[in-house]
């Protein structure tokens, strides 16, 4: 079962989004993503076991706790339901 103790965080630049394969991440779209208000950065969840390589730099990788205190520190609005429940009963450990 996948829950938040195994997903993993990273803030990427809004640019290298069309790069991502999203069936490698937990996000199923660009549509999907949380941007930050420029919208010049994203943040992109996966499993934890999961090790990805990025063209543009990032923040992190943070566990959800951390992602809230470097968004805190950064400047975005608080999300505290960044793992809503359509998420935290997935089952679906193939991403």
């Amino acid at each position: 079962m996948v829950n938040i103790e195994n997903r993993r965080y990273v803030v990427i630049m809004s640019e290298e989004v069309s790069l991502l394969d999203f069936s490698k991440f937990l996000e199923t779209s660009a549509d999907t993503l949380i941007y930050n208000p420029e919208r010049t950065l994203t943040v992109v969840k996966y499993l934890n076991e999961e090790r990805y390589g990025f063209r543009y730099p990032t923040y992190g990788p943070f566990n959800v706790q951390e992602l809230n205190e470097w968004k805190e520190n950064n400047g975005w609005p608080f999300i505290d339901d960044i793992d809503g429940p359509e998420d935290s009963t997935s089952t679906d450990t193939s991403i």
